[in-house]
């Protein structure tokens, strides 16, 4: 039988819910001008300027956000945990591969230990073709064409920071809907697919990233 596919999977704005960390965080500093509650999923990319944070500034916030433990311990999206270890369960290799800072490997660890992920690797690298994988499930425009050009499936998930990302992509609205179009499938299958072309109806054309 031939082996079933290797899944690469994102962590932030994929099984993570970062704005909703660093937005806790901002509340707990009562930084001023950040609104009591925000659709985390839906924000812009930069969604810190609306409230009067620079870069710069918010650079600072995100190290003192690391150090204090709130950054990267925060809810996860889209019940992921049960979809991920479906894919476990039902045979695949699992590797993990954030972009996130040396600094946030333990917390990292601690996080998905904590929840129960199942996976096999876990990898901190702003290159997400440096493991090789059948089918990824990525936040980020820019990575998603990276895998594509290293013949990696890539599926982007729906977030308000890609929404209007210009490209054709392969589109799910959850870590379900993508667990539900790999799981049981060998890499064979699904790169066939690649070839064959997906279904227009599951990708969208946008001509406007905002």
């Amino acid at each position: 039988m031939s082996q079933l596919a290797e899944i690469g999977i994102d962590i932030d704005g994929v099984l993570h819910d970062f704005a909703a960390s660093f937005h806790n965080y901002l509340l707990h500093i009562e930084q001023p001008g950040v609104p009591k509650e925000i659709d985390s999923l839906e924000v812009n990319y930069d969604f810190f300027t609306d409230w009067g944070i620079d870069a710069e500034g918010y650079e600072d916030i995100h190290d003192e956000a690391l150090q204090s433990g709130f950054l990267y311990n925060g809810p996860v999206v889209d019940q992921a945990v049960s979809h991920v270890n479906r894919l476990s369960e039902a045979g695949h290799k699992i590797h993990i591969i954030t972009m996130r800072p040396q600094e946030a490997v333990l917390a990292t660890g601690r996080w998905l230990v904590e929840h129960d992920f199942e996976f096999d690797t876990l990898t901190f690298s702003a290159d997400k073709t440096v493991i090789r994988t059948d089918a990824f499930v990525e936040d980020n425009p820019f990575n998603y064409f990276d895998l594509e050009e290293a013949g990696c499936n890539p599926f982007l998930i729906n977030r308000g920071w890609n929404r209007g990302a210009p490209g054709m992509f392969r589109r799910v609205d959850s870590v379900g809907d993508f667990v539900d179009h790999v799981i049981g499938r060998t890499g064979e299958e699904i790169n066939e697919e690649r070839r064959r072309g997906f279904d227009k109806s599951e990708m969208i054309d946008h001509n406007v990233w905002y």
